[in-house]
């Protein structure tokens, strides 16, 4: 038996070159239908798990945001925004108000 090893040079298909602008309309319309998961959050809170086994129906939390403040828009966990929240026919709801970088985020690029 021959245990000499021979490298042979691979030839690869031509990639299509494409203008480097938007992709096209058909190329991007499947990420269109791609599912995301959008919440607001209203605010966060600290406890001990001493204080979460003391929770019982009727317990309060105190969150970290006063009454009024904007709430946070996440996409996927992740902060995209704020938004006040609205009521709309008997159910919660977000209008937005800004898009972008938090303010904390602003003052600490990059971190």
């Amino acid at each position: 038996m021959d245990n000499a090893r021979v490298a042979k040079k691979i030839q690869f298909t031509q990639l299509p070159i494409r203008d480097k602008g938007e992709p096209k309309g058909s190329e991007i319309s499947f990420f269109r239908r791609i599912p995301l998961t959008i919440s607001g959050e209203l605010g966060a809170a600290q406890i001990t798990v001493q204080e979460l086994l003391n929770l019982t129906e009727g317990s309060v939390i105190k969150l970290n945001k006063i009454a009024g403040e904007s709430a946070a828009i996440l996409v996927n966990e992740q902060y995209v925004g704020e938004a006040e929240v609205i009521v709309v026919n008997d159910r919660f709801g977000l209008r937005v108000t800004s898009i972008g970088m938090h303010d904390a985020d602003k003052k600490n690029p990059g971190e």
